[in-house]
């Protein structure tokens, strides 16, 4: 292990206060004045170098705040600049030409943000409280935000769908459904505020005589096609 600390601030301070006992004990220890003054002016040099090290850190970071700073507000009285340039345009006949001499693209058109996915590859399980629980996917486009899954049920053939809860999350509870019947269809529809996914109903199966004890529940067909009826 070296006697001087590796680290070199450590090594610094090592040196200041060993010359201070050097000095003192010059005979003692073997040093001559000699050897004092060329240590004291290593030491001189490189807290010199140290305080100058520590100078240009400070500028520089004085200095690439100030850059950033400036590229900021360069930035922003460049898209004012830009804005300007495009409500000009918009005001004239011919736009394109505007755009083209300030060689600037224009405004792309908007497009249209697209409906939500189709809800699928349904799970089906019956809980002990009797209650069935359902989970599933739905690969909804990137831009479409605030989906949420509007879930009806069919408790009988021929009878009508009646809503039954909007989920947040491709999952949902459904405690209520009626113990009549061992197969009951459901209709579930990915929507935003604005539009509505291709629904997609699938039918399930459950033992009538166990939803109280945490039997099966078995999803007998799926898919977005057909309206599947519950019999």
């Amino acid at each position: 292990m070296s006697t001087i600390p590796p680290n070199p601030d450590d090594a610094i301070l090592w040196l200041a206060d060993h010359l201070d006992t050097w000095g003192t004990e010059l005979g003692s220890v073997g040093l001559s004045e000699l050897d004092i003054t060329e240590m004291q002016a290593a030491l001189d040099a490189v807290t010199a170098a140290r305080a100058q090290t520590v100078a240009l850190r400070t500028a520089s970071k004085a200095a690439t705040s100030d850059y950033h700073n400036k590229i900021k507000a360069m930035r922003e009285a460049t898209s004012l600049r830009v804005a300007k340039i495009r409500t000009y345009a918009r005001g004239t006949a011919n736009p394109e030409s505007v755009y083209t001499l300030a060689e600037i693209p224009a405004p792309a058109t908007p497009t249209e943000t697209p409906a939500p996915a189709t809800p699928s590859d349904f799970r089906a399980a019956l809980e002990e409280g009797g209650a069935l629980t359902f989970s599933f996917k739905c690969a909804n486009p990137r831009r479409v935000q605030g989906v949420t899954y509007r879930v009806e049920r069919q408790d009988a053939a021929q009878t009508p769908f009646v809503f039954l809860l909007n989920a947040k999350e491709k999952s949902f509870t459904d405690s209520s459904f009626p113990s009549t019947s061992s197969l009951i269809t459901y209709r579930v529809t990915a929507q935003t505020s604005t539009k509505d996914g291709t629904a997609t109903y699938f039918t399930v199966r459950y033992g009538a005589g166990n939803q109280a004890g945490g039997g099966q529940a078995t999803i007998v067909s799926q898919g977005p096609a057909t309206e599947t009826k519950a019999s």
